[in-house]
């Protein structure tokens, strides 16, 4: 059961999460994070066995994956995310909020390391395609 995210009724459904995938039929990832048993499903790799999963990982773009977990949340405890985007996300939260926690002093000091790193750093070399180096001539 859902509820309407414009009137807030009721809704009785018997689909499930995955089955709202915008790629739902075209789909073939066994790991879908979009399924209720998400974190008991199991995706295989390639080995002498065979050759794996022919997707390995979800396309969906997470956006979409997480609009569709808003319908869900007492099903989806992942909010439709993989485990590798739970874990980039817990990370980058530590991670600011060690920033958070610094002192103005620190951040500046680290601010300023950071930007004698760039300038010693070599600039990116940009090939556009554009340069043509001409042939040499051979008298032969």
């Amino acid at each position: 059961m859902t509820t309407c995210p414009k009137c807030g009724a009721v809704i009785e459904s018997a689909h499930t999460p995955n089955e709202e995938c915008p790629r739902f039929y075209n789909c073939s990832v066994n790991k879908c994070p979009l399924h209720p048993d998400y974190e008991t499903l199991y995706a295989a790799l390639e080995d002498e066995n065979g050759p794996g999963d022919p997707e390995a990982k979800c396309l969906t773009r997470r956006r979409v994956r997480e609009e569709i977990a808003t319908r869900y949340p007492d099903v989806l405890p992942n909010k439709g995310l993989t485990f590798a985007e739970i874990i980039r996300d817990r990370r980058s939260d530590r991670g600011k909020a060690r920033w958070n926690a610094l002192s103005a002093e620190d951040k500046a000091r680290r601010l300023g390391k950071l930007a004698e790193f760039r300038d010693r750093r070599p600039p990116k070399r940009v090939d556009d395609g554009a340069t043509v180096v001409p042939a040499e001539d051979s008298d032969s």
